[in-house]
């Protein structure tokens, strides 16, 4: 039954109907001789299965909470929400940049893939009506 799961699984996410091209941004930061840091990036384009977040992704602040444009992202790319020496990763999809927010690794289970929330940069906050 588990083995029928994941060949569903990767109908799913490896079907072209659903797959979305997208880039992804790596950004590295490495001291240089000189002991300051130094950020590269790379981008290179990748494939997934994309959709709108589920509400629990919210904010919850003292002062209410707050709702934020985020996708949830379903690929075989390796997907980071930060390390030490690395910076939360970013995609960019339909013109809108997101930084990936946090990820599960479901390579573990067999499938290949991750599920990464990602959160839009650059949003305005909504003020209240």
């Amino acid at each position: 039954m588990s083995l029928r799961l994941f060949h569903n699984a990767d109908k799913v996410l490896g079907n072209p109907r659903w797959l979305q091209t997208f880039s992804l941004i790596k950004t590295t930061r490495a001291p240089d001789e000189h002991g300051r840091a130094v950020v590269s990036k790379e981008e290179v384009t990748a494939r997934g299965v994309i959709q709108p977040s589920a509400g629990e992704d919210l904010d919850r602040l003292p002062d209410g909470d707050r709702g934020m444009q985020s996708v949830t992202v379903w690929t075989a790319a390796p997907l980071s929400s930060g390390t030490p020496g690395e910076l939360p990763d970013e995609i960019t999809w339909r013109g809108t940049r997101y930084a990936v927010r946090h990820v599960r690794d479901w390579e573990d289970y067999g499938l290949g893939y991750c599920r990464a929330v990602c959160v839009a940069q650059g949003m305005k906050e909504r003020q209240p009506s």
